[in-house]
């Protein structure tokens, strides 16, 4: 079972066994999959020492900033239920979005590995390579996209999620929207939960914006405290300060300012949030299906210019012998 199953697994059994009417300490001694099982142990280990839960995950490195805002704002309510099946949900909707995105690569991928051992083939029989060198060759490119998860994986914690990567993968066409939806989705869905539980305006906005998991994008929700204190204004005036091209184009402000003159603001923070996860993963899916696509046409590219250039050296050839 994958950590991110487990997660899932892990929030769906405290929820429903706090819905029952089981103390949150018992409730973390339940035996849970993998890493969580360890994680619970500390936990509790944390509440009977007297720290709070959010106080006790902060020693666990396993939970995110995420899931200690929420945690922090739903024991300040007395609504960690509904906050554990917030965070289920969530992670329900991550683990959909990464297997789209994994099955969306997996043909691309088996299409670079063919081509890569045509590729071989054709330098066998056209270049002066020696049969080890095209080996150690073939064998580097075969672990190539390989290789790139992993740095990727490596660095990503290190800068993608930096305010000075998130302000660059903004202004790309399709990364920046997709960037934009999932961290509206995480502050909306946030701060939908915060209002409901009873959390006011300021503290909602600060619990939320620290679920954004960009800095850049931390900041900019952060600000919208400092304009209400400043300004004395409506949270949707506030927003309006702060709004980009993205946001008036999915309609965000209207939505606020209607949630704010029916007096449920809540509820269309939690639409927004619906909206743009939704926006999210039809946006993977497109990329899911172009992706393959535009992989199959560079590599067809590449195999015919090899083609080409063996066609031309056998021409060559075949004129210097005559």
């Amino acid at each position: 079972m994958s950590v991110l199953k487990e997660r899932i697994e892990f929030y769906h059994t405290l929820a429903t066994l706090l819905e029952a009417g089981i103390p949150i300490s018992r409730a973390l001694k339940q035996r849970f999959q993998g890493k969580y099982r360890r994680a619970a142990q500390t936990l509790s280990d944390g509440l009977a020492a007297g720290r709070t839960l959010q106080q006790a995950m902060l020693s666990v490195p396993l939970f995110s900033r995420f899931e200690r805002s929420l945690t922090a704002a739903g024991e300040s309510t007395g609504h960690l239920p509904e906050v554990f099946h917030t965070l289920e949900d969530w992670f329900e909707l991550n683990l959909r979005l990464r297997n789209r995105i994994i099955s969306g690569l997996l043909y691309p991928i088996f299409l670079y590995l063919i081509s890569i051992c045509i590729y071989a083939v054709i330098d066998l029989f056209t270049t002066d390579k020696t049969p080890t060198t095209i080996l150690i060759e073939t064998s580097f490119k075969l672990l190539a996209p390989f290789i790139a998860y992993a740095l990727f994986r490596l660095l990503a914690g290190l800068f993608l999620y930096r305010s000075l990567a998130g302000k660059i993968i903004d202004c790309l066409p399709i990364l920046g929207s997709l960037q934009h939806k999932l961290e509206s989705a995480r502050f909306f869905k946030a701060f939908g939960l915060c209002l409901t539980t009873g959390i006011g305006i300021a503290q909602s906005i600060q619990l939320s914006a620290d679920c954004c998991r960009n800095q850049a994008f931390r900041n900019r929700f952060l600000s919208l405290k400092e304009i209400l204190q400043r300004k004395r204004c409506t949270f949707s005036e506030a927003f309006a300060e702060v709004q980009t091209r993205r946001d008036i184009a999915a309609a965000i402000p209207e939505m606020l300012q209607t949630g704010e003159q029916s007096g449920n603001l809540d509820v269309y923070a939690n639409r927004i949030s619906r909206l743009r996860s939704d926006e999210a993963t039809l946006l993977l899916e497109r990329i899911s299906k172009l992706l393959p696509l535009l992989v199959y046409l560079i590599l067809v590219f590449f195999i015919a210019l090899k083609i080409i250039g063996m066609a031309r050296s056998y021409t060559d050839m075949l004129n210097n012998l005559m």
